[in-house]
């Protein structure tokens, strides 16, 4: 059976490289709480907690600057592991095949 996706969030390295340009992004694609600051500890933390179908989607000529060092890369980490965690949540690579 397949889940039907109730909120697709596109993952572009430009808008997660600084702390308050992710913030405000997940907060606005995510509708987060007024708490979330945009460390990652609290990125994870929101992600364990929803519970409607999330897809996050990369697309494959983006991942070069996901895979260099800093912040961009450690919140791909961070949502991949949530993903494999939490059952509502999935992670794509967009132009794979």
């Amino acid at each position: 059976m397949s889940k039907t996706i109730l909120r697709l969030v596109r993952l572009d390295p430009e808008v997660l490289f600084d702390k308050e340009s992710m913030a405000l992004y997940l907060k606005k694609e995510l509708d987060l709480p007024a708490w979330f600051g945009g460390n990652l500890d609290a990125l994870a933390d929101v992600l364990s907690e929803i519970s409607e179908e999330t897809a996050f989607v990369v697309e494959i000529t983006s991942l070069p600057a996901f895979y260099a060092e800093g912040r961009p890369k450690k919140a791909l980490k961070v949502i991949s592991r949530a993903a494999q965690e939490n059952p509502h949540l999935h992670l794509y690579f967009e132009g794979l095949f």
